[in-house]
C-alpha cells in the first residue's frame, strides 16, 4: 500500500505578537490555510512574546483549519508560549513540535 502525504505550508512568526500584529497573523494564517492543500505549520521559534491577541489568532486559525479538514501545527514554541498555552488550556488543541522545522 502506498501512502501519499499532503504537502505542508509553513508560516514563520517572529518578534512580538501583540494586538496590532495579531490581526495581521490571523489574516496570514487564514490565507495560508485557504491556499494550502495540506496542513499548515506555524514556526514560532522566532517569537519572543505573545499576548492574548496572538493566541486568539492561532485559535481562530485552528478553527478555520478544522472546518476545512486541515491541521494547524505549532513548531518551536518558546517557554513563554508554552506557558500561555498551558494557562489558557489551549495546549491540547494543537499538535506541537518542540523543535523548529528544518
Amino acid at each position: 500500500m502506498e501512502q501519499h502525504q499532503q504537502p505542508r505550508t509553513m508560516v514563520r512568526v517572529t518578534g512580538e505578537m501583540d494586538q496590532d500584529r495579531g490581526r495581521q497573523l490571523r489574516t496570514e494564517l487564514h490565507a495560508a490555510l485557504d491556499q494550502s492543500h495540506g496542513d499548515v505549520t506555524v514556526d514560532l521559534s522566532g517569537l519572543v512574546f505573545c499576548d492574548s491577541s496572538g493566541l486568539n489568532a492561532l485559535l481562530a486559525a485552528r478553527l478555520h483549519a478544522v472546518e476545512n479538514g486541515r491541521v494547524l501545527r505549532l513548531a518551536g514554541p518558546s517557554r513563554q508560549m508554552l506557558r500561555l498555552l498551558d494557562l489558557t488550556g489551549a495546549k491540547p488543541l494543537f499538535p506541537i513540535d518542540t523543535t523548529p522545522p528544518a
